[in-house]
């Protein structure tokens, strides 16, 4: 048996509310971070398709043959 499961009644101690706050603004630090991620991703795969477009890369899939047309 682990010892960690030898001592059920045993709890941890209750973290200070300090440390609650700290976690709540890591957490809201880094949903920040995500977003903005998400907002440069967004916008990389616009600028990526709109790239595509211009330069003729692979083309898209023909509906009807369900195959990639050839580049123009």
């Amino acid at each position: 048996m682990a010892p960690e499961n030898r001592h059920p009644q045993r709890r941890l101690p209750r973290p200070s509310s300090a440390s609650y706050n700290v976690l709540e603004a890591d957490l809201q630090g880094i949903e920040r971070l995500m977003s903005m991620q998400l907002h440069l991703l967004r916008s990389v795969r616009r600028q990526l398709a709109s790239l595509r477009q211009l330069v003729g890369g692979p083309g898209q899939r023909d509906k009807a043959t369900k195959r990639r047309t050839p580049p123009k």
